[in-house]
């Protein structure tokens, strides 16, 4: 037999809500410019993702795999070295 529903004044009096605890508050940053610890994670964030995937999206480009793991992964690292700079 199903399980009746709580009124929703129940529920809102006890102060739960869906999903559990309370909702976090998350810093708007807007449109503010990007700060240089911003810029420097959001690369480090970029680089795992590209050194630990990359190959396995470029092997199947048949003029692109024929460079290697290794020569996508050193190209790669001198694009970073450049956008550093």
């Amino acid at each position: 037999m199903p399980l009746k529903r709580k009124d929703s004044d129940e529920t809102s009096s006890k102060g739960s809500s869906v999903g559990g605890g309370p909702k976090k508050q998350r810093a708007y940053n807007g449109k503010n410019p990007w700060t240089a610890a911003e810029d420097q994670k959001f690369i480090e964030h970029i680089d795992k993702l590209v050194k630990d995937k990359l190959w396995a999206a470029v092997k199947d480009d048949p003029e692109l795999a024929v460079r290697g793991a290794n020569g996508i992964r050193t190209h790669w690292e001198a694009m970073v070295r450049k956008l550093k700079k």
